[in-house]
Order: structure tokens, then sequence, then C-alpha cells
């Protein structure tokens, strides 16, 4: 893996992998089409937003950003295949349910009961659009309690128009979960430490 943005040192960052679903490409975008997951709002701009996760280093002082980025794709190219589920796993949706003083079961039956998590609609580690300019750059800060995740929607509509957008998941105990690798290993393994929210 490489990040080939130039605002990014090559050398210090490394990708966390994600898991895909299987679905088929989305060409036609009306909401309605049986053949499309749930999804977030589609973006709007005239590229797919790819998007990835980075995280700088091992340990709990290392830096974890979600990268929202122009794809090479027109936003007719948008293949639902390589979608990914809004929140990446259950820590989060626990830590959801600890800052609103309730239980995760509650939490995970009224998604059921909506239909399920929805999916993103930015393609995972898709191609980067090239045309020989530095992207303009935006950094969202989560607020108390959110994620990387919390503004996917506004991540994807920038990145449509041409913005790389980063958003930051602090490791301060303000998410309502995150997580660091301690070693190289770890990683390779997924064994991942947690950081709780802390109120």
């Amino acid at each position: 893996y490489r990040v080939c943005f130039s605002f990014l040192p090559c050398s210090t960052f490394y990708f966390v992998k994600k898991t895909r679903i299987s679905c088929k490409s989305v060409h036609n975008r009306m909401w309605w089409r049986p053949t499309m997951p749930k999804h977030l709002p589609l973006p709007l701009g005239p590229w797919t937003p790819g998007c990835m996760d980075i995280m700088s280093g091992y340990g709990p002082n290392s830096t974890f950003f979600r990268l929202y980025y122009p794809s090479a794709f027109s936003n007719k190219e948008n293949n639902a295949s390589k979608w990914y589920k809004w929140s990446p796993h259950e820590k989060y949706i626990e830590g959801f349910a600890q800052l609103v003083n309730s239980w995760s079961s509650l939490i995970k039956l009224v998604v059921w009961f909506y239909g399920g998590e929805p999916m993103v609609p930015a393609m995972w580690e898709a191609q980067p659009l090239k045309h020989g300019k530095k992207f303009p750059v935006v950094i969202f800060s989560h607020g108390f309690g959110a994620t990387r995740f919390i503004s996917s929607t506004i991540g994807m509509e920038l990145a449509s128009w041409g913005y790389a957008v980063a958003s930051i998941e602090h490791k301060d105990t303000s998410a309502c979960a995150t997580y660091y690798y301690n070693t190289e290993e770890d990683r390779n393994h997924d064994n991942r430490i947690w950081i709780p929210h802390k109120k």
C-alpha cells in the first residue's frame, strides 16, 4: 500500500483494512432500485468519492483519520461493491450507547428495525483522481463522543467536488471509542487496543 497524495508523507502511514460487501454497480441512482443497498445520501459532485482509513505509527499517540478524496471514477461509475458499512465495529455502537446512557442492544435493535445499518456510498480504497494538481484540504475534528465517520455525508460530498477531507479520530477519550496497535505484528493480526469514551 502507498499513500499517493502530495500532502501526505508516504513513508509514515499505513492503511487499515476494511471488509467490503458484494453488490452490483450503481448505474441508476434512484433510491428505490431494489439492487441498491440502504445507504447514506449519494454525493452530488462530478467525481465518486474514495475513502480509506490511515493510522500513523503505533501506540496511543499515533494519529488516526478517515480520508475522503475524489477518485478516478465519475459519479456515474460509483460501484456499490466497494461501499462499506457506516460503523466499522460494534465497539462504536457500544460507545454511542454509553454516551446516551442506554444499552447497546437497544440501539442495535433500533438500527435493525430501521432496516439495518446504512452503507456509505464512497468507494473504499479507490484509485485517486490524478489531474496534476494538489487537492484543497479540509480537516474535520469530531465533537465530544463522536468518531472519524460521524461526518461521512459531508466528507463524501466535499470529496466529490475535488477536496481531500481528513476526519480525525481523537485518542484522548473524547471519541465514543477508538483504538490503536502497539506493534506491526498486532496490526497484521488486527489485535486492537481499544480506548473507551470517558465523560
